[in-house]
């Protein structure tokens, strides 16, 4: 998926949880023709796939000095899958200059649009997102409450955008199994992403955790865990 060629870096690339979204392959399928897109089913897969990404953009900067254009990361899946990809971020940029977070776009498009979900149940994030934008809300959340939400909230009129210090999230919409579902979803993201101009900062928490090995042996173990709108205890649902 990524070229060979270190001064080759894609402006736009596509992460979707295979494990999550119906008709992951279908998906893949369709917006492999015009875009980068990986499909992930685990978290190595995450952390892989990202590693490599700010490998090639660290060799990108050794060798240039030019700085490189801020990328696009359509991030489709839940707002789990998101925190996923959270965690690796604080883990490898802090250790970067500040710069890097200019580097980076993030454009998080929900497991529940592609699902045909109900708008109730996306996140948090997703909600507060649609509640501030009514043209992201028009994307991703089409129930006719988030809208008028959306409009009282007095929201920018372009989709959101992320920038390194957060996440931006989408809402619930419907969008079936079908091909022309696809479709429409395809020119969705396709709008969203072309069309975003408002640049939202949202600030990185962290939760502290305490644990201890299964044995019970050793002494507690302390662990921060970054997050945005909550943190859940538990196994990653992929």
């Amino acid at each position: 998926m990524f070229s060979s060629d270190e001064h080759n870096i894609p402006d736009e690339i596509l992460f979707i949880n295979m494990a999550e979204c119906a008709q992951a392959a279908l998906l893949m399928a369709v917006f492999e023709r015009t875009h980068h897109i990986i499909g992930t089913n685990t978290l190595s897969d995450v952390k892989f796939s990202f590693t490599f990404l700010c490998n090639k953009i660290q060799k990108f900067c050794n060798s240039n000095l030019k700085t490189p254009i801020p990328i696009k990361l359509a991030l489709i899946g839940s707002e789990a899958y998101v925190n996923s990809f959270l965690r690796i971020y604080v883990d490898l940029l802090s250790s970067k200059s500040p710069d890097w977070q200019t580097y980076l776009r993030f454009y998080l498009i929900p497991a529940s649009f592609i699902n045909s979900s109900s708008p109730a149940s996306s996140s948090p994030l997703h909600k507060y997102l649609a509640s501030i934008d009514p043209a992201y809300a028009g994307y991703f959340h089409t129930s006719k409450d988030s809208v008028e939400s959306s409009r009282d909230a007095g929201g920018s009129s372009e989709a959101a955008a992320a920038s390194s210090a957060g996440a931006v999230a989408g809402g619930s919409g419907a969008a079936g199994g079908s091909l022309v579902s696809v479709q429409e979803l395809y020119s969705k993201v396709v709008n969203y992403l072309n069309g975003a101009q408002t640049l939202l900062q949202i600030p990185i928490a962290e939760a502290m955790v305490t644990y201890k090995d299964k044995t019970g042996e050793d002494e507690p173990s302390q662990v921060f865990i970054p997050f945005i709108s909550d943190a859940k205890i538990g196994k990653f649902p992929f």
